[in-house]
C-alpha cells in the first residue's frame, strides 16, 4: 500500500481585515455607494449593486482616503480590487465608525475543520429553499382548506332549506 502525504501549499494571500465600511466607487463619471467588506495592504473586497466588471479601473473613496485599482474578479454582488499603492488600513478605517468583524466564522453557511480552514455549505442554501417552498405550499393548502370550510359553512344552511322545500 502506498501512502501519499499531502503537502500544504504556500498561500499568496495577504492578511485581510474583515470590516463593514461605507465607501463610494467611480467607474467612469459617476460615484456610487458600496460597502468594503475586507481590506489588505494591496486590495479590497467590495459589496454592492451594479459593481464594475473584471478588468475595469476604478477609484474608491472612504474616510478621506482615495484608492485607485483594477477589478480582478467580480460576481454575485461582490468584487475584488487590486490597488496600485499600499493601503494604510488604519487611515482607511478612519475614526472608528466601521463595524469590525473579529470572527470570520460568523458568516452564514461557514464552519471550520480541525486545521481552521473554512468550509462553505452551498447545499444548505438549496435545502433552505426547499424547506421554504414546502412551508409555503403547506400554508397555501391550509388557507385554501380554511376558506373552503368557511364557504361550505356559510352556504350549508341555505342549501338545506332549499333541499327541504324541494322535497315537499
Amino acid at each position: 500500500m502506498i501512502y501519499v502525504q499531502r503537502m500544504e501549499r504556500p498561500t499568496k494571500r495577504k492578511t485581510r481585515r474583515n470590516l463593514l465600511l461605507k465607501a463610494e466607487i467611480r467607474d467612469g463619471a459617476a460615484w456610487s455607494g458600496v460597502t468594503i467588506c475586507n481590506v489588505s495592504e494591496h486590495g479590497v473586497m467590495l459589496k454592492g449593486a451594479g459593481l464594475p466588471q473584471r478588468g475595469s479601473f476604478i477609484e474608491i473613496r472612504s474616510n478621506q482616503t482615495l484608492l485607485a485599482g483594477q477589478v480582478r474578479w467580480s460576481g454575485m454582488g461582490r468584487c475584488g480590487v487590486l490597488v496600485r499603492e499600499t493601503i494604510d488600513v488604519e487611515a482607511l478605517i478612519g475614526d472608528g465608525s466601521t463595524l469590525s468583524l473579529q470572527l470570520a466564522s460568523a458568516r452564514a453557511g461557514e464552519t471550520r475543520n480541525r486545521q481552521g480552514r473554512a468550509f462553505h455549505f452551498p447545499c444548505s442554501r438549496t435545502l433552505g429553499k426547499v424547506i421554504d417552498l414546502v412551508l409555503t405550499a403547506g400554508i397555501v393548502a391550509f388557507v385554501g382548506l380554511a376558506i373552503t370550510a368557511s364557504v361550505a359553512g356559510a352556504l350549508g344552511d341555505p342549501l338545506r332549506r332549499i333541499e327541504s322545500q324541494l322535497e315537499k
